[in-house]
């Protein structure tokens, strides 16, 4: 999870592309051999994977194409709108299971997926309420073939909202004095 002081959900969302992306343009560039190696093992062993692309190709299109961005509720509106059978119905204000986010990546759109402004309700208190004031500034990037691989966000720095947030989340307001004073020495408000 990124953590990047004075950044909001925008920019922590293209922070963690790059850095997936740089990771695995590192890998390509320092570890071909072993990538070969892999490539040639899934071929031979018939593994199941999203796509029929060999590995080193899937490797290079996730670092070479940008991600796809969506609102959970559009991802929502996707997921309900298909003939798969899930496990799990997906609803709103129900968070996405590993099956709904293999599918978002692997089947509708067959690129890495970033699904951003979750319902506060499932989120940390130390989300940032958006302006509906029903999701929260939150953000998972999931990428085809493993689900997902980074959570984060935008944390909240206006102080009334932490408190409000702390008492929602029936959580000790004693407990949590350390978390509402470093947010005072930071906050402007």
């Amino acid at each position: 999870e990124p953590e990047i002081a004075f950044a909001d959900l925008n920019e922590v969302s293209y922070i963690a592309e790059d850095y997936i992306k740089y990771t695995i343009s590192n890998i390509l560039e320092n570890n071909m051999e072993d990538l070969k190696y892999l490539e040639d093992y899934e071929r031979k062993n018939g593994e199941k994977k999203w796509s029929k692309q060999p590995l080193i190709e899937r490797l290079q299109s996730l670092a070479n194409n940008n991600f796809i961005r969506l609102t959970y509720e559009k991802a929502i509106q996707d997921l309900q709108s298909t003939n798969t059978k899930f496990d799990s119905k997906p609803e709103w204000g129900v968070d996405l299971g590993t099956e709904h986010e293999r599918w978002l990546s692997e089947q509708k759109y067959r690129a890495p997926v970033i699904v951003t402004d979750y319902p506060k309700e499932f989120k940390p208190f130390y989300m940032r309420k958006n302006d509906d004031n029903k999701t929260v500034a939150a953000m998972d990037i999931l990428l085809p073939g493993v689900g997902e691989v980074v959570g984060g966000g935008q944390r909240e720095e206006r102080l009334d909202h932490i408190i409000k947030s702390i008492q929602e989340h029936n959580l000790s307001e004693e407990e949590y004095a350390w978390y509402v004073d470093l947010r005072k020495i930071r906050s402007h408000n």
